[in-house]
């Protein structure tokens, strides 16, 4: 019986992680997608730090592709890439819904703030720099607001090329089971 003591709490914490996980599928088995669509003005605020140029050119395409009403890029003054990224990719004469604002404050809450505050459409939606999203995305998270009770909505996230390796479906699942 001795033996067995130090794996006591190792599999207590194994119950309960296997049974929240258990519940959420039993809750999720109910989920039924809306249905119908929802028209609004919307405004998609990203925080921008030390991010690769080509991760970030990819996420700002992605927006663009779900044709969001405008784009609000709050990159820290000392990302001078990104800043240069951004400029070159994305020239603001060509790309009037993109605005981009440098800020001296550090932390992506400070920045979060900053881009709500900026924001002109009905609906604010909070992305990272690194998010790419699906083609009709935007589309999606949209027709929940069709019911008066919603007032945010939220979005399963996919590890990328998760299938690749097992240390990827293992994060994947992370997600799943944390969100």
């Amino acid at each position: 019986m001795p033996d067995i003591l130090p794996f006591i709490p190792l599999g207590i914490i194994g119950i309960i992680t296997w049974s929240l996980w258990g519940i959420r599928r039993l809750y999720g088995a109910n989920y039924r997608p809306f249905q119908g669509s929802y028209t609004a003005t919307t405004s998609v605020v990203v925080p921008v730090y030390m991010e690769e140029p080509p991760v970030l050119v990819r996420a700002i395409k992605s927006y663009l592709a779900n044709k969001v009403g405008e784009i609000i890029l709050v990159v820290d003054s000392q990302d001078t890439v990104n800043i240069e990224s951004i400029q070159q990719n994305f020239p603001f004469t060509n790309y009037p819904n993109i605005k981009m604002i440098i800020t001296d404050e550090p932390g992506k809450r400070p920045a979060l703030a900053w881009g709500i505050r900026e924001a002109t459409g009905e609906i604010v939606v909070l992305s990272d720099s690194d998010t790419a999203w699906a083609e009709n995305l935007l589309e999606e998270i949209l027709k929940p607001f069709n019911d008066a009770d919603v007032g945010g909505v939220g979005a399963k996230q996919n590890v990328e090329d998760f299938q690749r390796s097992i240390v990827w479906r293992i994060e994947n699942w992370l997600l799943d089971l944390r969100y």
